[in-house]
């Protein structure tokens, strides 16, 4: 073994029976492997640890109501207000048209609000009306696709952490420890 030119690596030539000439370097250092391994680990927990939290300020949907879910969720609560006879029958939606009452042959009320484009089509409902016939009105929609984005969002930052998991497991059944062999 020799030193290169104040070089902190080491060389060794062997000579392989096929003539083919082989170098090792082995590498000095300072450091134990034990300090860099644990670094690394802190590295990687803090690029987990921002990357998951980027993907939740960037995923999650927001908590406050939009100007126009408030208002489905306001018409759809005056149509029931309606319907019940909490309130007059010339009470105006949130977008100031009046609600259309339809009473069916089975005496039941129906309240319809045409929503923002006061329009519906004679056929049923437009996206943006809401009545209180209605099963799944628009602001419970918003509601359940929230939902869907707010558990998407949690999932893919919990993502991260299972793909580092698994590479640690696949590294860890790929290199047996020394007690193991």
């Amino acid at each position: 073994m020799f030193t290169i030119k104040g070089n902190p690596c080491l060389e060794r030539f062997q000579d392989d029976p096929y003539r083919k000439s082989r170098i090792t370097i082995v590498r000095q250092s300072n450091i134990p492997t034990v300090y860099i391994g644990a670094v690394l680990k802190i590295v990687r927990f803090i690029l987990l640890s921002i990357l998951s939290v980027l993907i939740l300020m960037l995923g999650m949907p927001n908590v406050e109501l939009g100007r126009l879910e408030y208002r489905n969720v306001r018409a759809f609560k005056l149509a029931q207000q309606i319907k019940t006879g909490e309130l007059p029958a010339d009470t105006e939606d949130p977008w100031g048209q009046k609600f259309d009452i339809q009473y069916t042959p089975s005496n039941v009320t129906v309240v319809t609000s045409h929503g923002s484009n006061g329009a519906s089509p004679a056929d049923g409902f437009d996206s943006d009306d809401i009545s209180t016939s209605m099963s799944n009105p628009p602001h419970k929609r918003t509601r359940t696709r929230k939902q869907i984005q707010t558990f998407a969002t949690l999932a893919l930052s919990i993502t991260p952490w299972l793909i580092s998991f698994a590479l640690r497991l696949r590294k860890r059944n790929a290199h047996p420890q020394r007690s193991e062999r």
